[in-house]
């Protein structure tokens, strides 16, 4: 699994080749609500599941979007069978 992270810096400072863990959850909201089945435009959070098809193997690449910085995460489909769009 391939993973990309936009982070503010002048927040949050990386030191390069320093490790770090990532949690994934089953909700979006911070608060540990679940989601209502209603587009919230002030809620900018949410993710995106979409096939990367090349070199003769099938890969899944989720984007996530939070307060306006990105992830990415990218690789096998058997590593992100439990992200369901909702």
């Amino acid at each position: 699994m391939f993973m990309q992270l936009d982070v503010n810096t002048k927040i949050y400072p990386i030191k390069e080749e320093e490790k770090y863990a990532l949690l994934t959850t089953a909700t979006l909201h911070a608060d540990g609500t679940g989601d209502t089945g209603y587009y919230d435009q002030a809620n900018i959070d949410g993710y995106t599941i979409a096939p990367c098809i090349g070199q003769a193997r099938i890969h899944r690449e989720l984007f996530i979007s939070f307060c306006g910085l990105w992830m990415s995460l990218k690789g096998n489909p058997d590593s992100v069978t439990e992200f369901r769009l909702d």
